[in-house]
């Protein structure tokens, strides 16, 4: 049983892949990567928003997936 954060963080850190950033923009190139960009909206106006990505603010992550792993489009 997970008891404290940071056991949390190290069962996510062991069940998901990490990729450098070459490794992430030979993925989006390809075309078979879904990029969901977790800044809020003050953020994504100041810097721009990520070519393909779909912008969902990481507070309304949870809210916005539909529980089979595809976030949903707006």
């Amino acid at each position: 049983m997970v008891t404290s954060v940071r056991q949390m963080l190290e069962t996510a850190n062991a069940a998901v892949p990490k990729i450098t950033p070459d490794q992430a923009s030979d993925m989006i190139k390809k075309g078979n990567t879904l990029v969901v960009d977790v800044r809020d909206a003050p953020e994504v106006s100041a810097s721009g928003k990520i070519a393909g990505a779909v912008n969902v603010s990481r507070g309304m992550l949870e809210f916005r997936e539909d529980w089979t792993g595809a976030v949903e489009k707006v």
